[in-house]
């Protein structure tokens, strides 16, 4: 088995950089230096089938009303050679599924012209257009009814024989589907079950694992459209039943399950209100940007100019915003939120530079956790966060710290979210935000993730007594990855005292030797 190992290295980094939950705050700097070293020693070891794969560890990821979804978080190595192996069944795969690509299949287009690029496949936005734009023109061909549902724990479900088995149905080598195989178990949570979420190469196998699905129920007669695990059936009265039955036959020979609480049978005008969700509203507000632009005589020039290129041209004003933010957010029921709507309308808001929906994020951490990075992101776009009624990087970090130290604060990805920004963000840290990263830092019982980021916040913010004992915590960390981290958070320690501590551990690893290194080049 031979593998490209830079080209999983670049799609590897791609991933950390839009896909990952976790993206590790050194690893760019540790990696640097001896990079191509790096990736010789793993190449090695994944062609020669002595790597080793070290077990998964779950992020949960909140998703609003007190539930959950399961995030991956694997190492470094076991990324790259995740990437490094599902490299080498994407010409068969694609060979597979191609048929369905833009005409069934939706989600994460595939081509041969991505063979070679560190993207694997084309923009999702571009997909969900085209799913959006397919499914309307289903009904208006005269089908009467739509059904539209979605799997329970899609990833999660994913039967890794049956996985193999389908790839070598594909003619996919022996040696790299027991690879697989291998990689596959050592990362299950449950027996034979499951693939690593928000991660490209699981998006190409979970593509595969479908394609079953999407042949039977042509081959049943039936027109139907999918988005991941997204499916839509066209059909007309007679058929609507014996439709979901097919379905629900195919996906149980593969393990999976419909959500019942979500599958709908729908008359196609009410199926068209679901499939273009928030469409009618973004297309209101901008009528009414059209409509106030006429009213003073200024739409001939916003129509035909050509030569305006700015970020706010064909976009409604931002009194129009802070009006359908109000209606929807402020006075909106919360049991209609939309997160989708919520999106365009904070783009929008960080775009003019203005806080009208602060207090409303504000309000909202503990109601709608899954929103934390885009209250985060939307706090950090005032210019120079300078707002004449309030000094908004003190009463940030006052607000954030509270909500740490509240009982609200229940998600540890949500918290992990929080010390990042603060990290990021702000240049003076507070005493509490202190107390709470020395809690965090040296609490085994918390994810290493969390962890990581407070003993960051730790190495540039504590005191002495806290880069002593992060120098401690050396002693048991057994991870070769987090002891590399550690030895970055240490580099205000005293010159000579670093250098000694870094000639006793510079050979306990092959990425806390790289890290040694790096942090040398600070000196």
């Amino acid at each position: 088995m031979t593998v490209d190992i830079a080209l999983a290295w670049s799609r590897v980094k791609q991933d950390l950089k839009d896909k990952h939950f976790i993206s590790p705050i050194f690893l760019p700097d540790i990696l640097k230096g001896e990079l191509e070293i790096y990736l010789a020693g793993l190449k090695t070891k994944i062609e020669s089938k002595s790597f080793q794969p070290r077990p998964m560890e779950i992020v949960e990821i909140p998703k609003g009303r007190g539930l959950i979804r399961p995030g991956s978080l694997l190492f470094i190595d076991d990324n790259i050679a995740y990437s490094a192996i599902v490299q080498e069944c994407y010409v068969p795969i694609l060979k597979q599924i191609e048929w369905s690509q833009n005409e069934v299949d939706f989600a994460y287009i595939v081509s041969i012209d991505n063979v070679a690029s560190k993207e694997w496949y084309k923009s999702q936005l571009f997909g969900w257009n085209s799913f959006r734009e397919k499914s309307l023109l289903k009904i208006e061909e005269g089908f009467q009814y739509v059904i539209i549902t979605d799997l329970t724990g899609f990833y999660d479900n994913i039967d890794i024989p049956t996985l193999i088995s389908d790839l070598k149905s594909c003619g996919i080598d022996n040696d790299i589907t027991g690879e697989l195989s291998r990689l596959l178990n050592r990362w299950t949570q449950v027996n034979n079950k499951g693939l690593p979420q928000s991660n490209s190469a699981s998006d190409i196998l979970a593509k595969l694992y479908l394609d079953n699905v999407d042949k039977g129920l042509k081959n049943a007669g039936f027109n139907h459209l999918r988005y991941v695990d997204d499916f839509r059936i066209f059909c007309n009265s007679s058929e609507a039943k014996r439709a979901l039955i097919e379905l629900t036959r195919l996906l149980r020979k593969r393990g999976l399950n419909l959500q019942s609480a979500k599958t709908k049978i729908l008359p196609s005008n009410e199926a068209i209100n679901e499939i273009e969700g928030i469409q009618p509203v973004i297309t209101m507000v901008t009528k009414q940007f059209e409509n106030e632009l006429l009213s003073f005589q200024l739409m001939s020039d916003y129509v035909n100019d050509e030569d305006d290129n700015s970020d706010t041209k064909n976009e409604p004003p931002i009194e129009v915003i802070r009006e359908t933010f109000k209606t929807h957010f402020i006075h909106g029921s919360d049991e209609k939120f939309d997160k989708t709507l919520f999106h365009f309308l904070i783009n929008r808001l960080i775009k003019e530079n203005d806080s009208f929906a602060l207090d409303y994020c504000l309000a909202n951490y503990e109601t709608h956790p899954e929103e934390t990075s885009y209250f985060l992101k939307y706090s950090k776009s005032f210019d120079g966060w300078d707002i004449e009624v309030m000094d908004l990087p003190k009463k940030m970090q006052d607000f954030l710290i509270g909500f740490l130290s509240s009982k609200e604060a229940v998600y540890d990805y949500q918290n992990f979210q929080i010390l990042t920004w603060l990290l990021e963000n702000v240049v003076q840290i507070q005493e509490d935000l202190l107390k709470l990263c020395r809690q965090y830092a040296f609490d085994n019982n918390r994810p290493y993730y969390i962890r990581s980021v407070a003993r960051c916040i730790l190495g540039k913010f504590g005191n002495s007594a806290d880069i002593d004992k992060m120098e401690d915590q050396l002693n048991i960390i057994v991870s070769d990855f987090e002891r590399a981290e550690m030895i970055c958070c240490l580099t205000r320690m005293e010159k000579g005292k670093r250098n000694s501590m870094l000639g006793r551990i510079a050979k306990d690893g092959q990425i806390t030797e790289m890290a040694v290194s790096f942090v040398k080049t600070l000196t």
